[in-house]
């Protein structure tokens, strides 16, 4: 199982390290892209892996051998690093991936085809199918949302925006998640400033989520497209 590592520190920031090792653990049960994912794949391609937050979920739920993280920002890069979350690092465009044909069992971009120009992004996903040998993955969000150049980071701009009936086009099946209106950019978590609230929210969010799975119109804040190859 994977465990986050942490060097000695004072009662409070242990506080804070076991709060947010519970957030993670509670985060991999309730994260669409953990409950569709080939928990058989031993080896992952993470498209756009930024700080690894996802890969962070995956490994409390599956043990993959060969994760591989690519991204052009080496910020985030180092982050991961840091973190241990992938085995290998690639500095690389998404839009030219040069990985060989079915290289990797799973092929996952999460958070990433809105920050590429529609005109690219029937080529990047047909890119992701080439490279994945038994699934892949793309989440992002429900229609428009805005996004900063957080970091000092343009790439974290969005430049496109999908909603599921692209990808079912596509052949993909799509499971969504989370309600705008308290995760969104003008949702409740963004609107209240108290910390302490704020964790409820998030808290709120998790007890809730069944019911995003159960009943899938309620959801509209982002979708998983997923498509499984034999």
């Amino acid at each position: 199982m994977y465990m986050l590592k942490s060097k000695k520190s004072s009662p409070g920031t242990n506080f804070n390290h076991y709060l947010f090792t519970l957030k993670l653990w509670l985060d991999s049960r309730v994260e669409p892209i953990c409950r569709v994912i080939d928990k058989s794949a031993e080896s992952i391609l993470d498209v756009g892996c930024g700080q690894g937050y996802p890969m962070r979920l995956i490994r409390l739920v599956m043990e993959p051998k060969k994760v591989v993280g690519v991204d052009l920002f080496n910020e985030y890069i180092e982050e991961a690093k840091s973190a241990h979350l992938h085995d290998k690092y690639v500095i690389s465009d998404i839009r030219k991936l040069k990985f060989p044909k079915k290289s990797f069992d799973v092929v996952l971009a999460s958070q990433v085809i809105e920050h590429l120009p529609k005109k690219d992004a029937r080529k990047f996903i047909k890119d992701l199918e080439r490279i994945a040998k038994k699934q892949v993955i793309i989440a992002t969000p429900i229609g428009e949302m805005y996004h900063p150049a957080v970091d000092d980071n343009e790439l974290q701009l969005h430049l496109s925006n999908y909603y599921p009936e692209y990808f079912e086009k596509l052949g993909y099946r799509i499971l969504k998640y989370g309600r705008k209106s308290l995760l969104g950019d003008h949702g409740l978590v963004h609107k209240i400033p108290n910390g302490i609230l704020r964790k409820c929210l998030f808290l709120f969010n998790i007890l809730i989520s069944p019911f995003y799975y159960v009943f899938q119109p309620i959801a509209d804040y982002y979708f998983v497209a997923y498509k499984t190859f034999k």
